[in-house]
């Protein structure tokens, strides 16, 4: 009877087997089975996930898929706290399809059964999507799809930003949709002209009040501040996070009660968190993010952020060459990491994937993203905001806003598949050649020991990953992914977009090069010329980036057409008589290593520097410029010009006073001039100081520059840890 019984239960499984699909046809030459349904009531987010299927269902099938009347069934379902935030699933039931997703998880879900199963891809912002032309569309059984979010903030603060589509594709928070307040904010909870009246409501330090930050042992800036962010609730009551965070600058209280705090917790951080500690508790239905940035970077020693309190820690002092995990110079901030962790789960990490200063330079930091982000995952951190160019184009942004998307909602993915999907579909024939250019570059930045620096520049990278040589062999490759699909219109525009670094880094570094090789200018017949074709890659950079909607070239810089005019500058200035070109100059103190110019050549190599202090610009910190040239012989001497450099900031100022000796033998000088400076402005403006010593008579052999560098910076840039910096480009003769 038993074995019966078993061979009765053994039939009805075959059955069952047999009843049980292994595929759906979805659908097949524009007919479909199926209608797509939502609950009676229809939730915001569920009818907008039924919008984006029907849509992109047409996209593939060429036909329409309805609400109603169809034999089978994909239902859409928002079931809230059943599942976890911005979760979702999608899966079989029989030939039913069921997606199911807490509030947003639902939209997120749409998108994605668009990309994994009508194979879809959205691969840059402000472009249309890509959809496939299907006449049949088989879904392999069973189908099971749940997935939810790595970090609970994922913001890729880029071009994204410009297309909510592409955000809400790619599952991406913004910032001004979350915080009622972002950033540095002391500002906004108790305004500076408040200084005047109350200078006690701001910061102590050197014997006398500053409107750098405030005091946050003071009884009315907490009222103040309690009250200001009341009534800033009131104006944005579904905002869910609140910055409680220092001004962008150094300057911190160091009044007997603030330091008190600070000494027993180690640093800024104390009075800082204990400030945030008691907002927090004052309104513990809101949540604050509060940032831990340069002087406030590390964990405090004993006080522990409030349940209701985000630490925003940031990592802006790493080089981007590596991951933060094996990143020598990321040593600090995984310190501070694991010292925060200790005391909170409450983490968000402000990361960076520019270089801010020169947007379109080379920066391959690609292959950083997965092992960054899985680092994070693995540190307990709640959320990351990736920094990339913001509206602005930059280099590879199109992948690095794709990458970054993908790997901060799973960095478990498989990104060399993300980049080769991306690739492939973005670049078209050419794609083999974009990552054999992507791999190149890589591997010459680290063959080289290279730096990868958020505020650096291609000039300087000449030395190491960038040079000539470097730099020809990537063109060559990048020649060939143009011819590969030079009749291709779309995949060739693409091309030379992409190829725009390329373009940057050769006319930047020109302007370093100057009448050298590889420069702007060459000599012909004893007269200085520029360089055959120079002016017309200027002009096409110029029109190929306009073309392109780019604005900024850096981070609060210039346009095109503004590079494009102070090349014209440059050009119509052409190269100057002197009579110091290429002689010998010593220094009494040493210049900025980390700013090498031209090394001791800088002075007098007849380059001039531009509004960029990183190159052509010998930068002094503290101490005097004291330079002597050796001229070589004796020289009529009737003018002498030098030009310094003023940009506020970054605290590069012009000097208090130049002073100017000649000598016949260097060992006795004689003074020719002394000026005195007018102090420096709150202008930020980047310009250049010109001190000419003009109507000068003597003979010399030797000339003796001093150039006094400011006692303090102003008090509208005050930091406690930095020098002023003179910086001087050229010396001219005549």
């Amino acid at each position: 009877m038993k074995k019966l019984f078993l061979f009765f239960l053994l039939i009805k499984a075959l059955q069952m087997q047999a009843q049980t699909p292994k595929s759906i046809l979805l659908f097949s030459e524009k007919k479909t089975d199926y209608v797509i349904s939502i609950s009676a009531s229809g939730s915001p987010y569920e009818k907008t996930a039924m919008e984006i299927i029907q849509h992109y269902f047409n996209s593939v099938s060429g036909i329409s898929l309805q609400d109603g009347g169809g034999k089978f069934t994909i239902q859409l379902k928002e079931v809230g706290d059943r599942l976890s935030p911005e979760s979702f699933t999608i899966k079989n039931k029989g030939n039913n399809i069921l997606m199911e997703g807490n509030k947003k998880g639902l939209v997120y879900g749409a998108y994605s059964l668009v990309e994994e199963i009508f194979g879809c891809r959205n691969f840059a912002p402000g472009e249309k999507p890509y959809c496939p032309a299907l006449l049949r569309l088989e879904i392999p059984l069973p189908l099971k799809i749940g997935e939810k979010p790595a970090f609970r903030f994922r913001e890729v603060y880029s071009m994204a930003e410009t297309d909510r589509e592409y955000m809400d594709w790619h599952k991406l928070h913004n910032l001004e949709d979350l915080w009622g307040i972002w950033g540095h904010s002391f500002g906004r909870l108790v305004p500076e002209s408040l200084f005047k009246t109350h200078p006690e409501y701001f910061a102590f330090y050197n014997g006398e009040r500053h409107s750098t930050q405030l005091c946050l042992s003071n009884e009315d800036v907490f009222e103040i501040s309690v009250k200001n962010l009341d009534e800033a609730f009131k104006e944005n009551p579904d905002a869910k996070y609140w910055s409680v965070s220092p001004n962008d600058n150094s300057g911190f209280c160091e009044c007997p009660l603030c330091s008190s705090s600070n000494l027993k917790d180690g640093g800024n951080q104390g009075s800082l968190l204990k400030f945030v500690n008691r907002i927090a508790k004052h309104f513990p239905d809101r949540t604050f993010t509060t940032l831990a940035y340069n002087a406030t970077a590390r964990p405090p020693l004993v006080t522990r952020p409030e349940k209701n309190v985000i630490i925003f820690l940031s990592n802006v002092e790493i080089a981007r060459t590596f991951p933060v995990d094996k990143e020598a110079s990321a040593k600090a901030f995984r310190r501070n990491l694991e010292g925060w962790s200790a005391k909170t789960h409450r983490i968000f990490i402000w990361d960076y994937y520019t270089q801010f200063t020169n947007f379109l330079a080379p920066f391959p930091n690609y292959f950083t993203f997965q092992p960054n982000f899985k680092y994070y995952q693995h540190k307990k951190a709640a959320g990351v905001f990736a920094q990339l160019n913001g509206p602005e184009y930059g280099d590879f942004a199109e992948l690095k806003t794709y990458l970054l998307s993908k790997l901060l909602w799973n960095p478990t993915l498989d990104s060399d598949q993300l980049t080769e999907d991306f690739l492939i579909g973005y670049y078209g024939d050419a794609a083999p050649f974009v990552k054999s250019y992507m791999n190149k570059l890589y591997g010459f930045a680290v063959a080289a020991g290279t730096n990868l620096d958020i505020y650096g520049n291609p000039v300087n990278n000449y030395r190491d990953f960038l040079t000539p040589e470097n730099l020809d062999e990537l063109s060559i490759i990048m020649d060939r992914a143009h011819e590969a699909v030079e009749t291709q219109a779309v995949f060739s525009k693409r091309i030379e977009k992409l190829r725009l670094s390329m373009d940057y880094t050769y006319l930047q570094q020109a302007k370093f090069y100057g009448t050298r090789k590889h420069g702007i200018f060459t000599k012909n017949g004893g007269n200085w010329e520029i360089r055959d074709g120079f002016a017309d890659r200027v002009n096409r950079f110029v029109q190929q980036a306009e073309l392109f909607g780019i604005k900024e070239l850096s981070e609060g810089g210039i346009s095109p057409k503004e590079y494009g005019e102070q090349w014209q500058m440059i050009f119509t200035t052409g190269v100057r008589d002197n009579l110091a070109l290429n002689s010998e100059v010593q220094f009494e103190f040493p210049f900025a290593p980390e700013f090498p110019a031209n090394g001791v050549k800088t002075l007098t190599d007849g380059t001039p520097g531009y509004s960029d202090f990183s190159f052509n610009w010998l930068c002094f910190y503290g101490k005097p410029m004291i330079a002597t040239i050796d001229l070589g012989k004796m020289t009529e001497i009737k003018e002498v010009e030098i030009n310094f450099l003023e940009d506020i900031r970054h605290r590069i100022l012009r000097p208090q006073n130049v002073k100017l000796e000649y000598s016949l033998d260097g060992e006795k000088y004689t003074a020719a001039g002394l000026d005195q400076l007018s102090p420096p402005e709150e202008e930020y403006t980047v310009k250049k100081i010109k001190k000419l010593f003009k109507n000068l008579n003597f003979e010399a052999r030797y000339l003796r520059v001093t150039a006094e560098n400011q006692p303090a910076l102003p008090e509208f840039i005050f930091s406690k840890n930095r020098e002023p910096m003179l910086a001087c480009d050229e010396i001219w003769v005549n």
